[in-house]
């Protein structure tokens, strides 16, 4: 009497298609392309409004050193004290300038993948490199508002702000996706509770600030 062969697999032993994992995450609740895709549009397009605003100012200022930005409201809360710094011209032109050519291609990035392409991988790295090396100046720039100038300037602020989602769910997809290896339960973890993660940058951003300029706000406000 014949037996049957044996054959048998575990699921280790299967050969799993990087392209297939990358299409379907064993994750539940994935961060979808199209959410990322809006998310790096709208955040980019404030973010690039906001550094066209300082870019007018910055030129008018220029021009007039009498000029008043739109964005000093009073001698704490007011954009001449960052533009007329150094570290406003950190490269030796407006910073505003680089903001306005890396957020436009953030924009285009989200715009493109709102229409269901999907960029290449090393791309995306490409861009979360770039935006990583953005939020290290966002860092380098709070330092000098806290401890340098003492002063806030709102359109600053704004691009702050927007740096945190367009940094964290890059980073979030790129360890959902596996572009950025880690261990099966950190991965998990960071996936889920993307939302919680936002909420903490913003919460740290926001007791930095306060904490270093409590003394400004303080007299300014109360």
């Amino acid at each position: 009497m014949s037996q049957a062969p044996n054959v048998s697999a575990e699921p280790d032993d299967v050969d799993v298609d990087d392209d297939l994992v990358y299409e379907r995450p064993l994750i539940p609740h994935p961060l979808k392309d199209r959410t990322l895709g809006w998310i790096l549009t709208v955040f980019g397009g404030i973010a690039f409004l906001a550094a066209g605003m300082l870019t007018i100012d910055d030129w008018k200022l220029a021009q007039n050193p009498d000029y008043r930005p739109s964005c000093s409201i009073n001698v704490f809360v007011t954009c001449s004290a960052a533009m007329q710094s150094w570290q406003g011209k950190l490269y030796g032109f407006p910073n505003p300038f680089l903001g306005i050519v890396a957020f436009a291609i953030v924009i285009t990035v989200g715009v493109i993948m709102l229409t269901g392409f999907r960029p290449p991988r090393w791309f995306r790295l490409t861009l979360l490199a770039a935006t990583t090396i953005g939020l290290g100046h966002v860092f380098f720039f709070v330092w000098t508002t806290i401890y340098r100038l003492g002063k806030i300037c709102p359109y600053c602020s704004v691009v702050w702000l927007c740096m945190i989602p367009i940094f964290w769910y890059q980073l979030v997809h790129a360890v959902q996706e596996r572009a950025i290896p880690l261990p099966e339960r950190w991965r998990g973890a960071i996936v889920r509770n993307r939302t919680i993660g936002t909420v903490v940058l913003y919460v740290a951003l926001l007791l930095w600030v306060f904490i270093g300029l409590r003394e400004p706000i303080i007299q300014t406000y109360f």
